[in-house]
């Protein structure tokens, strides 16, 4: 289980893929934080969150220290993260190539 500073940031929308991690993120039972970036607002286009996501783009997340956006790329970042979850084929899992291609 992860310990309390395990947290996962997360850059969140709910009109972008970022429904796909906050899914992830339930499914894994980890600890996070969400950060709602209204578009309306331009907040997306902030100095500080292009410091953290040059393109400007939704979504992302920040954990320890690292940053990673995409989607797919975020999901399967967490899945290996939080590998005792199960929620993505082990690297030497035959399943793994066909997880990946569904991502």
């Amino acid at each position: 289980m992860p310990v309390s500073d395990d947290r996962v940031t997360f850059y969140y929308n709910p009109n972008s893929r970022a429904q796909m991690v906050h899914w992830a993120l339930e499914e894994l039972g980890v600890p996070y934080d969400i950060h709602l970036i209204r578009f309306s607002a331009g907040e997306h286009k902030t100095p500080e969150f292009l410091k953290l996501n040059p393109m400007g783009k939704l979504p992302t997340i920040e954990h320890h220290g690292v940053v990673v956006t995409e989607a797919a790329a975020i999901i399967a970042y967490l899945a290996d993260a939080y590998s005792d979850a199960g929620l993505a084929p082990a690297f030497d899992d035959p399943a793994r190539g066909t997880w990946l291609r569904w991502l």
